[in-house]
């Protein structure tokens, strides 16, 4: 019997008839969508370019060049991403051609250039055509001059006399980027990874040294210069908010903090009440893994769990993948570039990504949904308010077709489009579904993420009720 492929099923009565002929075990995964249980409100899904790797696309095959951008950007054609991270240049001397740091602004102190960063800005202006207009842009370590080293790479930290500086500095990057190039920095981060020193662009901080910088230069700086930018402060290596607990608090320093930022290469997802609590974004940055590349549907499914998890346990307002296209042969990106060959290989994590980033758009809010409702099924629940789109992204981990019962409480839709990925699947779009009686009844294919995307109308409250 699981040999027949199905896809859906009318009714949930027809469902429960079929299940001792299916053998049963599993049973139906019943969910519960809550339209007014009202959770966090997502910012976006993103992916960064940074290192030469927004050059590699930009010097790729111009028609190919146009696939892959729309395969990452679009919101017909691809998986619609919605958050591009930069790095803000230090003019680091480490890397090659194929991997290395970006020329700074500022060469010396106040003596600056706005050149050398072409291929970024080339990408946030091939991104924004296709409907992504958040960027983000990151410090891996402030220039050489500013350093207690006197290097970009190895560590190091801002010398205690160049505070006012590197305010300065940042306030410049915002500003001159939206006058010469015509683009909007939603925020900026302080520091990548600052608990790691690395062969690579990078800079050591302590919580306390955060919390003294933003309150006595980096606030002024921006009040003075009426620089609105985001603050983003954190992305430490592993989950967590510890670099960022001084800052918080700190009254004065909390208001200008506004994104606590977090990587997760430990590939944990816990909750940060200490930024929760204080109102804060929470954004998960950056994650991959160096070891071969698997493009399998199974490491398609770890990502989409991972992805599910720090939505629904940390309640992240948004969620980033390292790289989308990198010519690294491990984990590290979503699309594998061969710079030799000029070809390109997709994953399944890709896709699975997919999964959310093209349908929960920036806006959306995530809605109460079991998050766990059987073994090996996991759902998630958004919606547009001002629009009534809604988006439920179910996975199943399992090998085992599942049955899945989504009821809808406080708002009703007549339809759903399910999208699905697989293992021979691509965010494939399936025929429309009918609801019955408030709820829809349908299956889960084995090793599979299906996003099913409606239009829902809030129930009527009764009188006095």
């Amino acid at each position: 019997m699981f040999a027949t492929k199905r896809t859906v099923w009318p009714a949930l009565a027809g469902v429960l008839a079929l299940l001792p002929l299916l053998g049963g075990a599993a049973g139906v995964a019943t969910n519960s969508i809550c339209w007014t249980d009202q959770r966090q409100t997502i910012d976006g899904f993103g992916i960064s370019e940074a290192f030469h790797q927004a050059r590699h696309l930009m010097n790729w095959p111009e028609g190919d060049r146009a696939r892959l951008l729309k395969l990452l950007f679009s919101t017909k054609e691809g998986v619609g991403v919605s958050i591009v991270r930069n790095i803000i240049g230090d003019g680091g001397a480490w890397g090659n051609d194929f991997e290395g740091p970006t020329p700074t602004i500022e060469p010396s102190e106040g003596r600056w250039s706005w050149t050398g960063d072409e291929d970024q800005i080339w990408l946030m202006r091939q991104a924004r055509k296709q409907g992504c207009v958040r960027f983000i842009s990151t410090v891996w370590s402030p220039p050489a001059w500013m350093k207690t080293t006197g290097a970009v790479a190895g560590g190091g930290c801002l010398g205690s006399d160049k505070y006012a500086a590197f305010a300065d500095y940042l306030s410049h990057y915002v500003r001159e980027y939206k006058m010469r190039f015509g683009l909007n920095i939603y925020a900026v981060s302080l520091q990548n990874e600052p608990d790691l020193e690395t062969n690579y662009s990078s800079c050591r901080w302590t919580g306390e040294q955060f919390r003294d910088f933003i309150k006595a230069d980096l606030k002024p700086a921006f009040e003075r210069d009426h620089v609105s930018a985001k603050v983003m402060v954190g992305e430490q290596s592993t989950f967590g908010e510890k670099c960022v607990e001084a800052s918080l608090n700190d009254a004065e320093a909390a208001r200008r903090v506004d994104i606590v930022a977090t990587h997760a290469y430990d590939r944990q997802a816990r909750a940060l009440p200490f930024a929760r609590s204080k109102g804060k974004q929470i954004w998960m940055t950056e994650v991959s893994y160096f070891e071969k590349n698997d493009p399998s549907i199974a490491d398609g499914l770890k990502w989409a769990k991972l992805m599910h998890d720090h939505l629904t346990v940390t309640e992240v307002n948004a969620w980033c993948y390292r790289w989308g296209a990198g010519y690294q042969p491990d984990g590290e990106s979503l699309i594998t570039l061969d710079l030799k060959t000029r070809a390109c290989d997709t994953t399944k994590r890709l896709y699975t990504l997919g999964n959310f980033s093209r349908f929960v758009r920036p806006g959306f809010v995530r809605i109460g949904a079991a998050a766990n409702p059987a073994p090996d099924v996991f759902v998630s629940a958004y919606k547009d308010a001002a629009t009534g789109s809604f988006a439920l992204v179910a996975i199943n981990t399992g090998p085992a077709e599942r049955a899945l019962t989504l009821a809808f409480d406080g708002f009703k839709a007549r339809s759903v489009t399910p999208y699905r990925t697989s293992a021979s699947e691509d965010l494939k779009a399936l025929p429309q579904l009918r609801t019955s009686g408030g709820s829809l009844a349908t299956w889960l294919a084995p090793s599979s993420v299906t996003t099913f995307v409606g239009q829902g109308k809030a129930a009527a409250t009764k009188a006095g009720g």
